[in-house]
């Protein structure tokens, strides 16, 4: 694996464009994390209809999120720490815990968003859908109310 460290020729230019360039990743993804954290509170109101396990998962995604938020501003701090000490400059680029931690973090929160918006784990009962029609009570609905994609004729009853 290359490193900025091993690349002879890198300039103080090249340098501070991969610190740029690592900032950037960092404040991106912690843009990401808040904001998804801040859309699912505001859509997940309704906690009953969840159920105790798909609450449990939103939750678990949450953390993960923090936690990235958490280690990408030190990630960030680490980034200006380096850049105040013109020596390191090299060394920090390398990467930091933070920096893998955020990565790692933000993945993970990703994956628990993703099992919790396709309705993992199923639960038992009458919540096992989460709030989806079974083929029964859509055909009744059906029945009932009409299809409201079909145009109603002007002047039928």
């Amino acid at each position: 694996m290359t490193t900025i460290a091993s690349i002879p020729e890198a300039t103080p230019e090249h340098v501070l464009k991969a610190f740029e360039m690592a900032n950037d990743y960092a404040e991106q993804l912690l843009t990401l994390s808040t904001g998804i954290i801040a859309f699912t509170a505001g859509i997940a109101k309704d906690w009953a209809t969840m159920g105790q396990s798909r609450s449990r998962i939103l939750r678990i995604s949450w953390a993960f999120y923090l936690l990235s938020v958490i280690s990408g501003v030190m990630h960030i701090q680490v980034l200006v720490g380096t850049m105040a000490n013109a020596s390191e400059l090299k060394k920090g680029l390398e990467g930091s815990l933070a920096a893998q931690v955020q990565a790692i973090t933000f993945a993970l929160g990703t994956i628990f968003i993703i099992l919790f918006g396709t309705g993992w784990p199923r639960s038992q009962g009458r919540h096992a859908s989460a709030g989806a029609m079974s083929h029964e009570t859509l055909s009744n609905y059906l029945k009932k109310h009409g299809a409201p994609w079909r145009a109603k004729k002007v002047g039928a009853k």
